[in-house]
């Protein structure tokens, strides 16, 4: 069986999917909808959410509304499409639209539903210390990520897994989750199951303050941080005013910091334990081992660790 087919996505994690489905000859992607292109902070260059970048690169027909007038819903209706696909598009879709294909609009969302609606699942995930997240292949309904869920996967999330770790497990696992929602086995039939909204949880979406690391936290809790912020934006404490972004961290207890006191390893103190710092990058300079760092800025360094004793 063969599917027309309507993609909305926007960033990184959209674009994956629409590779999957570009790349299945089962699909005939009739349009692809994303957010608008957005200027660059001095207002010279103009930014193609990744989903738009590939869509132009393979010459399918993108479309950025900013929300749905009664035009661009119609000619979604003459498009017929028997199947929208949302992945992380970011606008939230009227009724009607939900309403067009014949076999519905269904939405691909990184977390275990109902826990972690919203924009940020994965970091929250992270951040909040679970144990495991997965994939939830949902069928559309008014209100956020609340429709009965077809298929689920689970994946576990490891004590120092940062978010590209995550983020690539839930890609490999997403895209073999929607091709079996897809393309079943004679003995499968995925019948939807409405979530139970007692265990549901909201994933915000992360604002910049929430990437300062606080030392009155748990060394565990700033080390999830800093997990849900690797590899990129980072996680970031700040000395003398200038703001420095640590990764691959590792909690210690008070008796293993014993073993590093000579040593050329950065140790940070926490309300509880603390946090060994094995990569550390200065604002406006490269990414760093600590090692090198030592070398490289001495004096930052010294600065650092004497703020913290």
């Amino acid at each position: 069986m063969s599917f027309n087919l309507i993609f909305m996505g926007t960033p990184e994690f959209g674009r994956e999917f629409l590779e999957y489905i570009h790349s299945n000859v089962e699909f005939n992607i009739q349009a692809v909808y994303t957010q608008a292109p957005k200027k660059s902070n001095r207002g010279q260059k103009v930014n193609l959410s990744p989903v738009h970048k590939y869509a132009k690169e393979k010459n399918l027909n993108v479309f950025f509304p900013s929300k749905f007038t009664k035009s661009e819903i119609d000619y979604i209706k003459r498009m017929k499409p028997d199947v929208i696909l949302v992945v992380a598009y970011g606008l939230i879709l009227p009724e009607e639209v939900l309403m067009i294909p014949s076999c519905g609009s269904v939405n691909v969302h990184a977390s275990l539903l109902p826990r972690w609606r919203g924009a940020a699942p994965i970091h929250r995930a992270i951040i909040n210390g679970d144990e495991k997240t997965g994939i939830s292949i949902m069928r559309m309904e008014k209100g956020l990520d609340e429709g009965p869920t077809y298929l689920q996967t689970a994946i576990p999330i490891g004590e120092n897994d940062t978010y590209g770790d995550v983020y690539n497990t839930l890609v490999e696992a997403g895209k073999k989750t929607l091709n079996d929602y897809f393309f079943p086995s004679s003995h499968s039939i995925h019948y939807p199951s409405r979530q139970n909204p007692e265990g549901a949880t909201y994933a915000d979406k992360i604002k910049k303050n929430e990437m300062e690391i606080d030392f009155n936290d748990t060394a565990y809790k700033a080390h999830k941080k800093i997990c849900a912020f690797s590899p990129k934006p980072g996680a970031w404490f700040e000395v003398e005013s200038i703001k420095y972004k640590i990764f691959d961290t590792k909690v210690l207890l008070r008796n293993d910091t014993k073993n590093f006191l000579d040593s050329e390893k950065l140790i940070l103190p926490f309300k509880e334990n603390f946090l060994m710092v094995n990569k550390i990058q200065k604002e406006g300079k490269n990414l760093m081992k600590i090692e090198e760092f030592r070398r490289g800025y001495s004096k930052d360094f010294e600065t650092i660790k004497k703020n913290f004793i």
